[in-house]
C-alpha cells in the first residue's frame, strides 16, 4: 500500500492475496457434510459477493481507497468464516486471519507522513508570503 494513498495496484494485490483462500474455502464448504443448509446459504451469498468484487475492474484512481477497504473487510470476514468452518470441516489452503496485521502501525505511519507534508506546505506558503 502506498505511504499516503491507496493505488490501483494495492487493490489488485489484496484481490490476488485473498482469492486462493476464498476458492479453497469454497471447495471445502461444498464438500463438507457438517455445514448446515443455513450456513451453506450464508457462505454462498458471501462467496458470490466476493466473486463479484474480485471480478469487477479496479478503479483507475478515484475509489481505490474504498475498494481496498472492501478487500480488507472481505479478508477479515473470510478469516471469521474459516475459524467457524474449521471446527466442522477440513479447510485446505492458506489460513486467513480475521485481524489485519500491522494495521495500527500502517495508520500511524500514514498520519505521520501526512503531518510532515502539512507542515512542509505551511512552511512553504509562509516563506512565499514573506
Amino acid at each position: 500500500m502506498g505511504l499516503i494513498g491507496v493505488w490501483p495496484s494495492d487493490v489488485d494485490a489484496i484481490k490476488r492475496s485473498v482469492d486462493p483462500s476464498m476458492v479453497a474455502t469454497d471447495l471445502a464448504v461444498r464438500r463438507c457434510a457438517e455445514v448446515s443448509p443455513a450456513e451453506m446459504a450464508a457462505w454462498g451469498g458471501f462467496y458470490a459477493a466476493w466473486r463479484s468484487f474480485h471480478d469487477e475492474a479496479t478503479p483507475w484512481m478515484f475509489g481505490t481507497g474504498a475498494k481496498y477497504d472492501e478487500g480488507l473487510a472481505y479478508r477479515a470476514q473470510l478469516g471469521g468464516w474459516q475459524e467457524l468452518l474449521r471446527s466442522k470441516c477440513t479447510i485446505p489452503g492458506p489460513h486467513v486471519s480475521s485481524v489485519e496485521e500491522g494495521a495500527a502501525m500502517s495508520s500511524a505511519i500514514r498520519w505521520g507522513a501526512a503531518a510532515v507534508i502539512a507542515v512542509a506546505v505551511v512552511y512553504g506558503v509562509r516563506t512565499v508570503v514573506r
